[in-house]
This record gives C-alpha cells, structure tokens and sequence, in this order.
C-alpha cells in the first residue's frame, strides 16, 4: 500500500469526533484539557484546520505532561512519519517534545524525534511522558543536535525508522527538507514487541502559556514504489468535499444527496442520506484542488456513517475514475458517528499515478457492501 496514514484535521468537528467510530483517528489523548483541539487561526496554509494541542495555565505554573496517539490498525517493522509543527516557547525549562513511533499494546514509544528546552533536536528511546513512573524504561537520549531551531515557526519533520533489538535498529531524519541525522546498528526497541502500531505526539512541559500545533500528518510503510514508500517531503493534505451528485441510489433526508454531506464539520443527524438497500452506492462530484501539485502520493476518500437499526453492516468509501469503479476495504458501521477511510495510492484507471486532473474528475462516495 505504502501510504497508510494521511490526515489533515479539515473535516472533523472535535475530540469527541476525531476519537469516535469503529477506527477512530485518535485513540488517546490525555493531558490536553483545554483549548480548542480543532483550530482555524494560525493554521499552516491559512485555511482549513489544524490539531492545537494546549493544556492551558499561565506561563511558570505546574508541570504538564501530555500525549496524543494516532493508531496505524496494523504492526509495522518500519515505516515514515511526515508532520507539520509549532509549538514550544524558547527556552521554557524542562520543556521537552517528542514524535515517535509507539507500541499500543505496551504503552511505550519505542524510538522517537525529540526537542529539548534550547530547542535541539534529539533522537530518544523510550516515552517522554513516563518519566520516573516505576513501571515503564526511562528514556534514553541517543543522539543530541548542536544547531537549535525555531519550533515557534512552521517546521516539516520526517523521519524513518527500523524497529530493532541490540545492534538492529535504526532511525535517519529530515526537517523542512534537509537530511539532520542517520544512526544505524542501535537498538530502536523499548518494549518487548518488534514493530510499532501508531503514531505520538508527547510532550513534557514545565508551564502552561504553550501549544503545539500540528497538521499535514502522513504515514508510509516499507511497500509499493517509491517514493511513496519512504520520505514525501514537506506535502499538504488537502481536504475536498462534495459540489454535486455524480450517481446517487442513497435517499436524502432533504435536499440533494451532496447537500447532505458537504458540510466541513460533520453534524450527524442534521444533514444525512440513508439506504438499506445492500450495493446501493453515492458518487459525488467534488472541489478541485488548489493548484497543481508537483505530486501526488495519494487519495483518500473519507465517510461518516452510522446505522440504526439492529442489522449489522458494512461500508466502503468508493473512487471513480473514468469507467473504473474501486471500492476500499468495507468496515463494519458502528451505532454512533464514525468514519471510514479508503486510500487510494494509484488511480484506478490503470493504476498509474495520480494527476491533478485526475482527481479532479474522480467522483468519490460510498457503498453499502452488506
């Protein structure tokens, strides 16, 4: 598959919706109560949303510990992470932030891209927040950078990792483009497991008065062609919603079957279509991108579903693209509002990749598999 994560928090309307359904995008996120989690101002491209992580408090107040996971659905042995970032003030004491790769059935982060008070970069094993707990490994630094940067501006972090015991590891980073850093023949293991299953972003911080903003978040495995099945680059994610029916079998509850689910923020039962019919299908047209990109490494089609009645079912998001009609996995439909994802690495008509136009034409929807 290669591209296994993209998400660019346009489209979901909370943390209530962003850990919602049967996959929810965010499996835990402790240690942030307050603040909008979803925000429109200071976003990275002056529009849609992004991800504000903030504890609140004054600056110099009780120390503050906070982590977020974004569950992958699956154990990989390595893999890319690409994330957009701001956050920390400069120089707050014992402000520490880190990205990693995270073990969900242990709890721990296994190797991860950190940054220390005088904003260096470090490269750490072990999870930041679980400092002196008793229970899980203190973390261990194994690399600190020399050159700090600004973490109060935009950065674009990306690193790959092989996850390993003894000498098997490995980790090789790159922000805002540039290659940082490579250690090879380490270990990259911190709990028993061989693999990571999710995504962190933690964070320790000795006040408030701070934020980290993040966005623009993808994830790749080790398959498919390159290059997306490695470093992206600094890429966007950007969010397209209906404009018009394409082919509609769903009934509306009132208007046009696109009206009903063009809204940016999901607003369950205020705008919806409905079908019991198995193989029914939507397509819908939809906005076309904001210029032409350079590449494009994916699409991905994105429902929100729920049923209401007491017979199980399944949904797949669907992608059209001339006469080819590609369905993404079928998931089953949970009682409240979740969402279903599809990516679509190559277009379906051929299987070559993507264009700009391309996309633009594809009609995107859903179908009731059972």
């Amino acid at each position: 598959m290669a591209v296994i994560l993209i998400e660019g928090f346009d489209h979901e309307n909370g943390m209530a919706d962003l850990q919602g359904g049967q996959q929810p995008i965010i499996s835990v996120c402790t240690g942030w109560p307050n603040g909008q989690p979803l925000n429109s101002v200071g976003t990275r491209w002056g529009a849609g949303n992004m991800l504000q992580l903030n504890p609140g408090g004054a600056s110099g107040g009780a120390f503050q510990a906070g982590r977020c996971v974004f569950p992958l659905y699956q154990n990989l042995g390595a893999g890319t992470v690409g994330i957009a970032f701001k956050g920390i003030p400069a120089g707050t004491t014992n402000d520490l932030m880190g990205f990693g790769l995270f073990d969900q059935t242990s709890g721990n982060t296994q190797i991860g891209i950190g940054f220390t008070s005088g904003n260096m970069p470090v490269i750490y094993r072990g999870s930041l927040i679980l400092f002196n707990d008793g229970v899980h490994p203190m973390p261990v630094v194994l690399w600190t950078g020399s050159n700090p940067i600004s973490l109060t501006d935009w950065n674009y972090l990306e690193f790959t990792a092989n996850i390993g015991s003894g000498t098997a590891g490995s980790i090789s980073f790159r922000l805002n483009g540039a290659p940082i850093f490579t250690l090879t023949g380490i270990d990259s293991q911190c709990s028993t497991n061989p693999w990571f299953n999710a995504v962190v972003v933690e964070a320790e911080l000795g006040g408030g008065g701070w934020e980290i903003d993040i966005d623009d978040l993808y994830v790749t495995d080790t398959t498919g062609s390159a290059p997306a099945n490695g470093f992206l680059g600094d890429v966007r994610v950007q969010t397209l919603f209906p404009t018009a029916n394409d082919a509609v079998q769903w009934t509306p509850l009132t208007g046009a079957n696109w009206q009903e689910v063009s809204e940016v923020a999901m607003d369950g039962d205020t705008s919806y279509n409905f079908s019991n019919v198995l193989g029914s299908q939507d397509t819908f047209a939809h906005q076309a991108l904001l210029g032409v990109p350079i590449d494009i490494f994916a699409a991905q089609v994105t429902v929100a579903a729920r049923i209401d009645d007491a017979t199980g079912h399944t949904l797949a998001p669907v992608c059209k693209s001339g006469s080819t009609v590609a369905l993404g996995s079928a998931l089953p439909v949970a009682s409240g509002y979740g969402y279903i994802k599809g990516i679509f690495p190559t277009n379906p008509s051929g299987g070559g990749a993507w264009s700009a136009a391309a996309v633009n034409a594809a009609p995107a929807g859903y179908n009731l598999v059972s």
